[in-house]
């Protein structure tokens, strides 16, 4: 069964201070679909995906793991890569991972 999600009825939930995700789907063992949007500044700390992460910056610029991307731009952090994020400005971004088995 399809799942759709509207701006209208998004629900954001804060996972750091600045930082907040919308979960556009979770697996039972962990990984999934989200949005995050974040503050100009705001972090996520160090860590990393049993399964790797594709992302795509929807808007705003951001270093992903030391990396500078900005709007347009896409990532892939491989199995396990430990990495971080930070907000150069208001960042909103898409990322997902397989799941855990």
């Amino acid at each position: 069964m399809p799942n759709y999600f509207s701006q209208s009825n998004r629900v954001w939930k804060e996972i750091y201070p600045g930082v907040r995700v919308s979960d556009l789907h979770r697996y039972p063992t962990g990984g999934g679909a989200a949005l995050f949007a974040m503050e100009a500044g705001a972090a996520i700390p160090e860590h990393n995906h049993p399964t790797g992460e594709h992302g795509y910056v929807v808007e705003g610029e951001g270093l992903f793991g030391g990396q500078r991307l900005g709007e347009g731009d896409a990532f892939w952090m491989q199995i396990n890569e430990v990495h971080d994020i930070h907000a150069v400005t208001d960042l909103v971004f898409f990322a997902t991972s397989l799941p855990r088995s």
